[in-house]
């Protein structure tokens, strides 16, 4: 386990700090605990554990980065939350894009006629 003050990793603890105490808390103006885990199993269809893990993940791995701990498990686990979040936000972006595209109106109607 390494430990230290890094401006660099305290920077990043910040944010994801910052972003775990809106899910959890609902600090900064954030929904809380109730309210986003509604929104990760209603309309992201996430797991509750996988939900959960997100939240806390980002809260208390924020607050470690901060307090100057640099430990490769909390490392790993918020590389899987963030890349977790992207891959959620691109498939959204890009269904919402073909969804309300000409195309994918087009493309429906050729497949009723084969």
């Amino acid at each position: 386990m390494e430990s230290g003050y890094s401006p660099s990793f305290a920077s990043l603890g910040i944010i994801f700090f910052a972003h775990g105490a809106q899910k959890l808390l609902g600090w900064f103006g954030g929904a809380g605990y109730a309210q986003t885990m509604r929104v990760f199993r209603e309309q992201l269809h996430l797991p509750l554990l996988v939900a959960l893990f997100a939240i806390l993940v980002e809260f208390f791995g924020g607050f470690c980065l901060i307090l100057g701990f640099h430990l490769l498990a909390i490392a790993l686990a918020l590389i899987v939350v963030v890349k977790g979040s992207g891959a959620l936000s691109v498939d959204r972006i890009l269904y919402e894009h073909v969804r309300n595209s000409s195309q994918a109106a087009l493309a429906n109607q050729i497949s009723l006629l084969t």
